[in-house]
């Protein structure tokens, strides 16, 4: 044979053996270049060039877009660290589907590292310290017949600093591990005598108390709430008694009593140690608990509905009286607990139990009045001066309800005549009617950008698999057009701020996507991701980066992407 065609024919030889193994390969990888069939990583036409919508496409750098794993039938993420170092996520078994091969991906170095070939993702996963260098995970026994899955599990540590993962104990309740965010200490319920348990690394377990309240449904934070210090630990005793321990000094007080299981929160805001206690079966007030004092520093004024909502900061109170059972309705009144013995105000009569939140920011209150079982009245109540009620009519669910930044503009979707939502702005501080938003039928409403700026999805004229994301100026009543096509509803666009990311530009039947990153305040879009064969699901984010996951069939891979 010719020299030259002998070295051809190896040279071609190798390329598809090459080809061969990573198709074959199942394990994740940290690759940067493999973006996929079909798959363009972020090549916008050109640079900055203007959009129709006004927007301009800035183009990403080549390491903007990751590619995690290799294509796996079953994967599941965890989340980020704090910090946004580290990416958790597992690859399951497809056979059992409840556990799988747990791995930390190093978001900086690029590389993956593998920490448990068994760890459990059923009810309560693996939980990351801030630095990402920890994590607190289930165990699934290698013998099946060894497990409780419906109740107990073994429970390990691992440490990048000790480079293995520690086994902390067995039979421990699925909803009752907390790690804390330095990755120093660890809290958890054992066994049937619901024993609480602390862990330091290089000591010898603590035990705290035994025969704690511990729900194997509810959330670690219900079950033994520890601040992000990991200094203070609370719990509940199975006489419904509020504990609060000191894990530096090992000083245990009982601050309070009759607390309704499920309420117990310590979080790191002014407002402590919080929990709602049960006068008597029909009475309930919340409690907040000064964490240094160990003394409780405002009592609300008992509800004669059994229902009490704090808000973010535990400032106010709202409560429920009066309760009508058939209609699931009764009296709303507010309480400022910041000043102790303040009489409650009275909102409205006739609102629904489960209709009534705070906005986001705390600054106002919604709620539904008059409910059918199909929709209602909507109120406002602004709780910085008490103005309102606004009322809206033919609302279906407060959940659809937002506000800008300043609590000025507050906007809805309604129902129509005709079934299909439509969307209304009212500004609080003017005495003029909602301004009614033109377009088609309202998708979702995502939330202000800025002061008067909605941006809001709904569906285009002849349109039948989408929604066109839009943008509303309500001190002009100007709209215009952010992209022609958002993907899934209005399940495909998450918010951040004035920054957005959204899947549009791409045809749904067809598994043809593209992943945006809109920012709004400087007027810029970027195109993090393009698939022609694969749909795009949106994951969690970190303040530097985005993952989400690419499904084709029945594999799906895991990718990051860098925010702009």
């Amino acid at each position: 044979m010719h020299p030259r065609r002998a070295l051809a024919t190896v040279i071609v030889i190798c390329t598809l053996a090459l080809a061969a193994a990573c198709a074959c390969s199942g394990r994740p990888v940290g690759a940067t270049a493999d973006a996929g069939a079909g798959d363009t990583p972020s090549a916008p036409p050109a640079d900055g060039a203007a959009r129709a919508d006004g927007a301009a496409d800035a183009s990403a750098p080549e390491a903007a877009l990751r590619f995690v794993t290799s294509a796996e039938r079953s994967l599941r993420v965890v989340g980020f660290s704090r910090d946004g170092s580290t990416l958790a996520y597992l690859v399951g078994d497809a056979k059992s589907g409840l556990y799988g091969a747990l791995y930390l991906y190093d978001v900086d170095g690029d590389s993956t590292r593998l920490v448990d070939e068994r760890a459990l993702w059923v009810q309560h996963g693996p939980q990351l310290s801030a630095d990402g260098r920890s994590v607190l995970y289930r165990r699934a026994p290698d013998a099946p017949a060894d497990f409780d899955w419906t109740f107990r599990s073994a429970l390990y540590v691992y440490r990048a600093d000790a480079g293995a993962a520690q086994h902390l104990d067995d039979a421990v309740l699925r909803a009752s591990f907390q790690l804390s965010p330095d990755g120093q200490r660890a809290v958890y319920v054992r066994g049937a005598d619901r024993e609480l348990l602390l862990w330091r690394p290089g000591r010898p377990r603590d035990l705290v108390a035994s025969r704690v309240y511990a729900q194997p449904y509810a959330s670690a934070r219900t079950n033994h709430p520890l601040d992000s210090s990991g200094r203070y630990l609370a719990y509940l005793d199975r006489d419904d008694a509020v504990h609060l321990v000191d894990l530096t000094s090992g000083l245990d007080r009982t601050v309070g009593t009759r607390a309704v299981r499920g309420s117990l929160v310590l979080d790191d805001s002014a407002a402590g140690l919080r929990y709602v206690e049960a006068l008597d079966s029909e009475r309930r007030r919340a409690v907040i608990v000064d964490v240094a004092s160990g003394l409780a520093r405002a009592r609300s004024a008992p509800s004669y509905g059994g229902v009490v909502l704090l808000d973010a900061t535990a400032r106010y109170a709202l409560t429920f009286g009066d309760t009508q059972p058939t209609r699931y309705a009764g009296t709303l009144r507010v309480e400022d607990m910041s000043r102790p013995g303040a009489a409650p105000r009275v909102i409205a009569a006739d609102v629904r139990l489960n209709g009534v939140r705070f906005s986001d920011d705390g600054k106002l209150v919604f709620y539904l009045r008059g409910y059918d079982g199909k929709q209602g009245s909507l109120g406002v109540y602004r709780l910085s001066d008490g103005a309102g009620p606004l009322v809206g009519d033919a609302v279906q669910s407060v959940a659809s309800v937002v506000n800008d930044a300043q609590a000025r503009f507050v906007a809805y979707a309604r129902a129509t005549a005709l079934g299909s939502p439509a969307l209304r702005i009212y500004a609080l501080d003017a005495a003029t009617a909602p301004i009614d938003v033109p377009g088609g039928a309202v998708c979702g409403v995502m939330g202000f950008v800025g002061d008067d700026r909605l941006i809001y999805s709904a569906t285009p004229a002849g349109s039948q698999n989408g929604c066109a994301l839009l943008r509303f100026d309500a001190a002009s009543a100007a709209r215009s057009t952010v992209t022609t096509q958002l993907l899934a509803g209005s399940g495909g666009a998450v918010a951040e701020g004035a920054r957005w990311l959204y899947l549009g530009d791409a045809d749904w039947l067809r598994s043809k996507m593209t992943l945006y990153a809109h920012d709004f305040a400087r007027g810029t879009r970027r195109r993090l991701y393009r698939s022609d064969s694969g749909r795009v699901e949106i994951g969690p984010r970190s303040q530097r980066h985005v993952a989400f996951v690419v499904r084709r069939g029945s594999t799906r891979r895991l990718a990051i992407a860098r925010l702009p």
